[in-house]
C-alpha cells in the first residue's frame, strides 16, 4: 500500500511539472454524490486563470491571494452553465486550491433521479489561444468517457445519458485518439484531489464529532 502512494505521488509531481504551466489545457469534471448531488470541478494552469483575471478584470483589480479566489469564484461563474434536463442548475459554495495548477471546486445541490440530458458551457479561459478543456462526467452505472470544449464547438456540448454511455447530441468534439494524453493527467489528478478534500473533510467532520467543542459559561 505505501508503495502505491509514494508511485502515486511521483506520478502526480511528474505530471505537474510538465502541465501545470500549460494555461491553454484545462479539465472540466462533474462527478455525482451518492446522495445525488454533484462536485464540479476545474483545473487549470495558475498562468490560465491569471491571464483571464487580468484579461476580463483588469490588471490591478486584485491585490491578495483572496481578492483573487473571488475574482476567479465570480469569473467560472459568469463563464460555466450547466443544465440537468434543460434546466440550469447554480454553482454553489465555491472554494480555491492555489497553486501551479489551481483547483476549484463548486457544489451543485441538485438531486434529480433521472436525468435524460447534460448540457454543459465553460468557457472560462475562450481568449487564450487555442484553448480546450477535457471534461468528463462521472456517473454511477455509466462509462468515463471524454469529450472536449474548445472554440470549435463554443465551449459547449449536449449529452444524452443513454446507459452505459453518454452520447453527444451537440457541439462538435475531437475523437479521444486525437486529445493530447495531458488530459488523462489531468483527470488522474483531479479525482485524486477530490477523494483527498473529501477524505479530510470527512475525518474532521468526525474528529469533531468525538470531541466536540464546549461552549464558554
Amino acid at each position: 500500500m505505501l508503495f502505491r502512494i509514494i508511485l502515486l505521488l511521483a506520478i502526480l509531481h511528474t505530471y505537474t511539472n510538465l502541465y501545470a504551466h500549460q494555461p491553454d489545457l484545462s479539465s472540466t469534471l462533474l462527478i455525482e454524490q451518492k446522495d445525488g448531488t454533484w462536485v464540479l470541478q476545474i483545473r487549470a494552469a495558475m498562468t490560465a486563470f491569471e491571464q483571464e483575471i487580468n484579461f476580463t478584470k483588469g490588471a490591478n483589480s486584485f491585490a491578495t491571494p483572496e481578492e483573487f479566489q473571488a475574482l476567479v469564484i465570480e469569473h467560472l461563474r459568469s463563464k460555466i452553465n450547466i443544465k440537468f434536463n434543460d434546466r440550469s442548475t447554480p454553482l454553489e459554495n465555491g472554494v480555491v486550491q492555489l497553486g501551479h495548477e489551481t483547483n476549484v471546486l463548486f457544489q451543485i445541490k441538485d438531486t434529480t433521479k433521472r436525468i435524460n440530458t447534460f448540457e454543459i458551457t465553460n468557457s472560462s479561459f475562450e481568449d487564450i489561444a487555442r484553448n480546450q478543456s477535457a471534461l468528463v462526467i462521472m456517473k454511477e452505472g455509466f462509462k468515463q468517457q471524454q469529450f472536449v470544449l474548445n472554440n470549435n464547438n463554443k465551449h459547449q456540448v449536449t449529452l444524452k445519458a443513454v446507459s452505459p454511455n453518454f452520447v453527444l447530441l451537440q457541439g462538435k468534439t475531437p475523437s479521444i485518439a486525437t486529445t493530447s494524453y495531458s488530459f488523462y493527467f489531468m483527470i488522474g489528478g483531479g479525482l485524486f484531489t477530490i477523494g483527498l478534500v473529501f477524505f479530510l473533510l470527512k475525518k474532521k467532520k468526525k474528529a469533531r464529532s468525538i470531541n466536540p467543542i464546549k461552549s464558554s459559561a
